[in-house]
């Protein structure tokens, strides 16, 4: 009676062409899988401040736009101090709080919002949830109009540490410099670089992707 199966060689081959389509594919599907980990993050995000800002608005009587005195931080949150850190201190589940200076090089050099990684003065609200948002406390002092633009990371102080963009640039960018302004970009994939990092804008009770890239994560 024949016996029939597959020689070594046949084995060894099949090995080999399994290997080549892994190396091809698992890459792909990875950036894909972290991809939609950051998009669920940027929305859950989004959920969070927003709902801070609106119990806020609704309990204490102040949002994000009529904050009083945006420097205020940990430790200096009495009752009824009206900054962005007592807001969340009190209506989110907060981790810690830090500023980025010369000598806090990882925490300036991850958050900074103009570029330089000595900053001094930004603030990076770490959230309970592993999340982070940074803003500059005093960017609109002289307006005493706080519609703040932040930074959101979805994995605090974790890699990769890039801002998201429509315009297929996968380096550490500025707020200022963070995608396409035509929001048409976003809806062709090869322009878009999802990673963990997502411009924002504290307004009113709310907070909002203010780049092109944020709207279309929020929309999809």
């Amino acid at each position: 009676m024949k016996k029939y199966g597959f020689t070594l060689a046949e084995v060894l081959i099949t090995l080999a062409i399994i290997g080549v389509v892994a190396t091809l594919t698992l890459p792909a599907l990875m950036t894909n899988t972290a991809e939609q980990q950051y998009m669920t993050g940027l929305k859950k995000g989004i959920n969070t401040i927003s709902e801070a800002g609106q119990m806020s608005e609704s309990l204490a009587g102040f949002n994000f736009s009529s904050i009083a005195d945006a420097s205020a931080g940990k430790g200096s949150c009495a009752e009824g101090t009206q900054s962005i850190y007592c807001l969340f201190e009190k209506r989110a589940k907060i981790d810690d709080m830090k500023s980025g200076d010369a000598n806090k090089a990882p925490v300036s050099k991850l958050y900074t919002q103009d570029g330089d990684i000595k900053q001094d003065g930004n603030f990076v609200i770490f959230f309970q949830d592993g999340t982070a948002l940074s803003y500059n406390p005093k960017a609109n002092e002289t307006t005493k109009a706080y519609n703040l633009d932040a930074l959101f990371d979805v994995n605090g102080a974790k890699g990769p540490n890039l801002i998201s963009n429509c315009s297929k640039k996968l380096t550490a960018r500025t707020v200022g410099d963070s995608g396409a302004s035509d929001d048409d970009a976003c809806t062709n994939k090869d322009n878009r670089v999802i990673r963990d990092q997502f411009p924002v804008r504290l307004e009113g009770s709310s907070v909002a992707p203010s780049t092109s890239v944020g709207r279309w994560v929020m929309g999809n």
